[in-house]
């Protein structure tokens, strides 16, 4: 009983410290710039720009306090990569004050 109660203790504590981990890593790439997309970051779906979707490795985040990397997959399974959200990382509320607003732009549909 000892050993379970200290186990789920860990395991707590060990999740605590990857979610600050997570949100100092949101935060700096709202710090650093990233472009804003329109709803919630979505994992594995491509961003669209301008009628064009965002290269891989473009920093993206939402409004909500969520930034993500852009990682090529092949996401509709046509054989082709395409860059599409990963790597994300949540602030633990809503996005910096001071964070400038860039352009939105759209998923795919």
């Amino acid at each position: 009983m000892i050993a379970t109660n200290n186990l789920k203790r860990n395991e707590q504590i060990a999740t605590q410290e990857y979610s600050r981990e997570l949100a100092e890593i949101a935060n700096q790439r709202y710090q650093n710039g990233c472009i804003r997309v329109e709803g919630y970051l979505q994992s594995g779906k491509p961003v669209i720009k301008d009628g064009k979707q965002l290269p891989a490795n473009a920093i993206v985040c939402d409004n909500f306090g969520n930034t993500g990397v852009l990682i090529p997959a092949d996401f509709d399974e046509d054989g082709r990569l395409n860059a599409v959200v990963g790597k994300i990382a949540y602030t633990g509320s809503a996005p910096p004050a001071n964070h400038e607003e860039p352009a939105y732009v759209r998923y795919v549909k």
